[in-house]
């Protein structure tokens, strides 16, 4: 499947930087029709962990609210990953890509674990052709999305069960040569897999007062790519508490972005915190991350017909300062 932007399957591939700073991950996530959802990350190694080490961080969400969160240290000598695709080993568990359009990720722990086919719906996508959030010539931070929808099934593994699944999924690829801490301090990330549309967006902070903000935004309707602008505008607000942390994060965010053939609008609201958690493990302060129990309105318009539709999105907000 031909890339956008540019994208190549080497883009996924491993980015090696010789800093003790250097942290790589592929970020793996599904959503089954039985409404469990899991994420994996093969982190090579962990950004959030100070010093980086090898990693398989793996989260399953249950119908019942479980919330199923381990971090697997891996032995360095155990793993490797390719320069020319998505093809990482860590001990017995592995990502790769199989053929063109098909990743196989495996990965488990005594608490849970996936073994799952991605068959690639749309192209690649390296934004603005370059696949950077930041930049300032000596520190970097990199992030690009080989599969922006992907149908997924296999099994998923809670405990002492097997259960299979199938559904949609998503993968993403994270990689820098500084703690990521030091030049950025927040972001929103979030993305919509409606029945016609997907939708993905990413919209970040800088560390350092007088740097621009970066944002990344991507629609496709069916199996193609319609809209990929340079930035878009995010407007947050109203609060929402997360008592047992004593912070306040956006409840609702309002999106807008527009091209040459397409406009697009989304109000989200989120109602709940689904997932949150301490990072305290990586910086000489606490950092934090959010999941968030979402609902959306979209309007789209494009080829001069407008649709307006409905969905339940993935919101998340990261805290690093």
């Amino acid at each position: 499947m031909s890339g956008t932007m540019g994208y190549q399957d080497k883009d996924d591939g491993r980015h090696f930087y010789d800093t003790p700073d250097y942290y790589e991950w592929w970020y793996f996530d599904g959503h089954f029709d039985n409404g469990y959802t899991c994420a994996l990350g093969f982190h090579f190694p962990f950004a959030h962990y100070k010093p980086h080490f090898p990693a398989l961080n793996i989260s399953i969400y249950t119908p019942d609210g479980q919330d199923i969160a381990i971090v697997k240290p891996i032995d360095p000598g155990t793993c490797s990953a390719s320069a020319e695709k998505c093809d990482v080993k860590m001990g017995e568990y592995f990502a790769r890509q199989e053929s063109d359009d098909t990743y196989h990720i495996y990965g488990k722990s005594e608490r849970g674990g996936a073994d799952l086919i991605f068959r690639r719906k749309l192209p690649g996508w390296k934004p603005l052709g370059k696949g950077y959030l930041y930049d300032n010539g000596t520190e970097k931070q990199n992030w690009l999305v080989p599969c922006p929808r992907a149908e997924v099934e296999g099994t998923l593994y809670v405990g002492d069960k097997s259960i299979n699944v199938k559904g949609l999924g998503y993968h993403d690829h994270n990689w820098g040569n500084c703690e990521m801490e030091d030049s950025l301090h927040s972001w929103f990330w979030g993305r919509l897999h409606h029945p016609e549309y997907t939708v993905i967006y990413y919209y970040l902070y800088p560390a350092r007062k007088g740097e621009p903000d970066e944002s990344r935004f991507y629609l496709a309707k069916g199996d193609k790519p319609i809209l990929l602008p340079d930035h878009f505008n995010l407007k947050y607000s109203n609060e929402i508490k997360d008592e047992q942390f004593n912070k306040s994060i956006a409840s609702d965010l309002a999106i807008s972005a527009k091209g040459d053939d397409a406009q697009f609008k989304m109000d989200v609201h989120c109602s709940a915190i689904s997932t949150h958690a301490i990072i305290d493990h990586a910086a000489a302060w606490k950092q934090y991350y959010w999941r968030l129990v979402a609902d959306c309105k979209a309007e789209i318009t494009y080829g001069g017909k407008t649709d307006k539709i409905t969905g339940k999105p993935n919101s998340e907000y990261m805290l690093l300062r």
